[in-house]
């Protein structure tokens, strides 16, 4: 399926759900691009399938010319529809050490 059709669609794509356990994890990131101004469809079906509820969700883009405000709207919406009890770190695009540094100081992640 191309990504147009995806759009088109709001599919999912297909997900091995071979994550790591993440029960001793309070806070889980997750890093992606951003594509049509969202991040890839992989990412909505990973969130589906992680056992987040209780945790904190932070999600940061690694590209993306187009800022992160669709995206955050985007796993927002995601989040809201697998029911997960989530609390979410607002994102952000890093593009340098400096960025990621000062995003996760913000965040208090570090």
């Amino acid at each position: 399926m191309t990504t147009i059709k995806l759009i088109a669609h709001q599919g999912h794509v297909a997900c091995v759900n071979d994550f790591p356990a993440l029960d001793q994890y309070d806070t889980i990131i997750i890093g992606h691009p951003i594509w049509w101004g969202i991040p890839p469809r992989l990412i909505a079906n990973a969130i589906d399938q992680l056992p987040l509820d209780g945790k904190t969700l932070a999600t940061f883009a690694t590209s993306g010319g187009s800022g992160y405000q669709r995206s955050q709207s985007y796993i927002q919406r995601v989040v809201d529809q697998t029911h997960h009890q989530v609390t979410i770190i607002p994102g952000t695009v890093l593009s340098n050490q400096r960025q990621t540094k000062q995003w996760l100081t913000k965040a208090n992640l570090i």
